[in-house]
């Protein structure tokens, strides 16, 4: 199509999402040869569905050592 400068945004700190499923996401992402790649952190805010599920038990957030992972790899 012509797109010469193309960005991704990624979430890591997923419930449920193990490193070795975020390095997949990773590699697919550097695959289509981006020029930019944004990483952030999960964030459970007031009122949205994430915080809701996390509340009545649906979810359940990854661990501070998981998160470094992601954050670290």
């Amino acid at each position: 199509m012509g797109f010469k400068n193309i960005s991704i945004d990624l979430i890591y700190g997923l419930p449920g999402m193990t490193l070795e499923k975020w390095i997949k996401e990773l590699e697919l992402a550097f695959s289509l040869q981006i020029r930019h790649l944004s990483a952030y952190h999960l964030t459970y805010e007031k009122k949205t569905v994430f915080k809701i599920w996390l509340i009545a038990g649906k979810i359940k957030s990854i661990n501070d050592e998981e998160s470094w992972q992601q954050f670290f790899t």
